[in-house]
C-alpha cells in the first residue's frame, strides 16, 4: 500500500470531553495534512484538531476562490438505488464539493444497470469518483471497479492489461505521482476511486485491494476536503474525531440527477419524505451493532494521549 510520511504520534493536543469541537476561525488558512498515526496492519488516523477543520464553510469557499481561483474539483458520487429513503450522505458530501467552488453529480445503481455509469462518466467527465458502499451490495461495484480500471489502465498505457492486480497498482502509482486525477491535457485519463461508506467499517482491507484508490473510514467530511486538495496520497484513512462540520447538504444537485437518471430514482424527487441530519453518531455500545466498533477506534485514537474523548 502507498502510504504518506506519517508522523509518529505519542502526546498530542486532541480536544478533551467538554472541549469546544469548533474552530474559531472558520476554516484552516493552510494546506497542509492533519497529524497522522499508523495503526500498523489496519489504516491511517488521521488525527484533526479544532484548528484543521472547516466550520464556516461560505467563508472558505470565498477563501478558496481568492487563493486557489482556477480549483474546480468535479465528482460522481454513487450509492445503491435500494433505499426508500434519499442519500443524505451523498447530499452531505455533494455539499463539501459546493463549498469548494466545485461540482456535484450522482448516480444510483444497482446490480442490474450499474454499467450505465460508463455513459454518466462518459457525458459528464468527473474528476473523481467516490462510492458509497453497503454490506452485502458491493460484489457488482467491485466488479465493475475491476473493469473500470483494466480498461483505464490498457488506455493510458497503450498496452492490454488483463491482470487487475496489475491495472490497480498502475494507476494508484500514477494518482499518488499526479496527486489525484491523471490528464493529458485538460482530458481526463483517469478519475481516482474513493471509497466509503459501511462497508469499510470492516472491510476497509477489502476496498483498498478491489480498486479502492483511497478508502475513508468513519466521518468523510475532513478526509474528502483534503483528498481533493491533493494533500493525500492513495491509502487506507480513518477519521476518528467526532466533529459534527458538515456543510449545507446538495440537496438541489441531487434532486436534479434523480429526475434525469431514472424513473425509479425520479421517486425521490416527489416523496414527501425528506431526511434531515440532526446528529452524528450514537452514545450507546451494542455488541450487535457496526457502530460500535467505531467507538472503539476513537478510544483507540486517544489511547496513550492522557486524555479522554
Amino acid at each position: 500500500m502507498n502510504k504518506p510520511d506519517i508522523n509518529v504520534v505519542k502526546k498530542i493536543l486532541l480536544p478533551k470531553r467538554g472541549d469546544s469541537l469548533d474552530n474559531l476561525a472558520g476554516y484552516p488558512q493552510k494546506f497542509e495534512l492533519p497529524l497522522m498515526e499508523d495503526i500498523s496492519g489496519k489504516y491511517i488516523n488521521t488525527l484533526y484538531a479544532p484548528k484543521d477543520i472547516t466550520v464556516n464553510w461560505n467563508a472558505y469557499k470565498d477563501y478558496l476562490s481568492k487563493v486557489k481561483p482556477q480549483f474546480h474539483p468535479h465528482v460522481l458520487f454513487i450509492g445503491h438505488d435500494s433505499s426508500e429513503i434519499e442519500n443524505i450522505t451523498l447530499m452531505s458530501l455533494g455539499g463539501v464539493l459546493q463549498h469548494m467552488n466545485g461540482t456535484a453529480n450522482y448516480a444510483l445503481v444497482g446490480r442490474n444497470n450499474i454499467n450505465t455509469l460508463d455513459e454518466i462518466i462518459k457525458n459528464k467527465q468527473p474528476e473523481w469518483i467516490g462510492f458509497n458502499l453497503y454490506t452485502g451490495l458491493t460484489d457488482f461495484v467491485f466488479e465493475w471497479i475491476k473493469r473500470y480500471k483494466i480498461e483505464r489502465a490498457s488506455h493510458i498505457l497503450k498496452k492490454t492489461i488483463l491482470d487487475f492486480d496489475t491495472a490497480d497498482k498502475a494507476l494508484k502509482d500514477m494518482v499518488k505521482e499526479a496527486k489525484g486525477p491523471v490528464y493529458d491535457g485538460d482530458q481526463v485519463l483517469y478519475a481516482p476511486i474513493i471509497i466509503g461508506g459501511h462497508f469499510n467499517n470492516y472491510s476497509f482491507n477489502e476496498s483498498f485491494v478491489r480498486g479502492g484508490d483511497y478508502v475513508v473510514r468513519g466521518k468523510g467530511i475532513n478526509i474528502l476536503r483534503d483528498i481533493l486538495l491533493g494533500l493525500f496520497m492513495p491509502g487506507i484513512y480513518h477519521d476518528p474525531m467526532p466533529y459534527a462540520n458538515i456543510p449545507r447538504m446538495d440537496r438541489e444537485g441531487f434532486y436534479k440527477d434523480m429526475y434525469e437518471l431514472s424513473d425509479k430514482t425520479k421517486g425521490y424527487v416527489f416523496s414527501r419524505i425528506k431526511s434531515v441530519l440532526s446528529a452524528l453518531g450514537c452514545s450507546y455500545t451494542c455488541s450487535y451493532c457496526y457502530i460500535s466498533s467505531m467507538i472503539d477506534n476513537l478510544k483507540e485514537a486517544y489511547e496513550d494521549k492522557g486524555v479522554k474523548p
